[in-house]
């Protein structure tokens, strides 16, 4: 996690059934409200 004064951007790794890794990226303007994150992959 990264804070820029009002705007966290969290990078983050999550394990999917099989022991896939993907990575992801949200940025927040505040505690609870993501303005912005990566798309999907299936």
């Amino acid at each position: 996690m990264y804070k820029d004064r009002n705007t966290l951007h969290i990078l983050f790794r999550a394990v999917q059934d099989g022991n896939l890794s993907c990575i992801g990226y949200a940025k927040t303007d505040g505690p609870m409200n993501i303005v912005e994150r990566m798309e999907k992959y299936s």
